[in-house]
């Protein structure tokens, strides 16, 4: 459904896995997050091999930004 909204001037789009094959290719080219696959598997392996002693299930890990054209400032 067409809104009428332009992206970024009306409304920002962020994506998540930085999918470059496709987030090079939209228009206006996609801003991701990207996943951080490796350090993801070896945090995982590392809780795992070593014992899981936190009461944390969740552990947040960043991952870096891929900042193209569909993101803008609020206006003001």
């Amino acid at each position: 459904m067409r809104l009428g909204l332009s992206v970024p001037e009306d409304v920002s789009v962020l994506g998540i896995d930085d999918y470059r094959l496709i987030c090079e290719r939209m228009d206006p080219p996609l801003s991701s997050i990207a996943l951080p696959y490796y350090e993801m598997g070896r945090r995982g392996a590392e809780r795992l091999l070593g014992g899981i002693t936190s009461d944390t299930l969740v552990e947040k890990i960043p991952g870096p930004l891929a900042q193209r054209y569909s993101v803008a400032s609020p206006r003001q």
